[in-house]
């Protein structure tokens, strides 16, 4: 038997109250998925590899002050690798040579400088060279030698350090009044120990 058309039956209430409303959930999932990913963020940077500077050797110019010391100006390039900032606690440079044999006194360059990504900063350091007796001359072939940087850096409140060596290059030189200029391009450096 049918009922008769009507009124609609409203909703059941329960004491007295409106029906509760629903949760949303997609609220609590988005803020869970923030949460995670932000340590998973943090633990990724904890462990995240730190790459020493890049190097290179921009200009070298020699100037001999009297028979037993050769003065080296070496304009370099430091460059940071990193998704990360850099903080450069010290940089030292040195010369050494196969052909002549000689002794170095290192120059300590502190730049006390921070690097964003991929920032690139140009410097120059003074290095004096012990030569040999007599002292030997430069030669059309060019001259063998090897600059080696030892740079101290922090990232992320890590602290590292790196030796980078511009190993044995042969490197043409022009000379006039007692000078030599490096000829040709930039030479690159590479990471030896870090």
């Amino acid at each position: 038997m049918m009922k008769p058309a009507g009124k609609p039956t409203p909703p059941a209430t329960y004491g007295g109250a409106a029906t509760p409303t629903r949760r949303r959930p997609w609220l609590l999932i988005f803020g869970l998925t923030f949460i995670i990913l932000l340590l998973l963020t943090c633990i990724i940077l904890g462990f995240l590899k730190i790459l020493p500077p890049r190097f290179q050797i921009e200009s070298v110019s020699i100037s001999f002050e009297d028979d037993s010391v050769a003065k080296w100006n070496i304009g370099f390039s430091v460059e940071n690798p990193n998704a990360v900032t850099l903080r450069y606690r010290e940089i030292g440079v040195s010369v050494g040579g196969r052909r002549p044999q000689s002794s170095t006194v290192a120059s300590v360059v502190t730049p006390l400088f921070k690097h964003s990504y991929h920032a690139r900063s140009l410097l120059s350091a003074t290095v004096d060279v012990v030569l040999p007796s007599p002292r030997p001359q430069l030669s059309v072939d060019g001259l063998d030698f090897n600059v080696r940087f030892q740079t101290k850096y922090a990232s992320m409140g890590r602290k590292a350090t790196a030796v980078v060596a511009c190993g044995d290059k042969n490197v043409e030189f022009s000379t006039s009044d007692g000078q030599a200029v490096m000829e040709g391009g930039p030479i690159r450096c590479e990471v030896v120990s870090s």
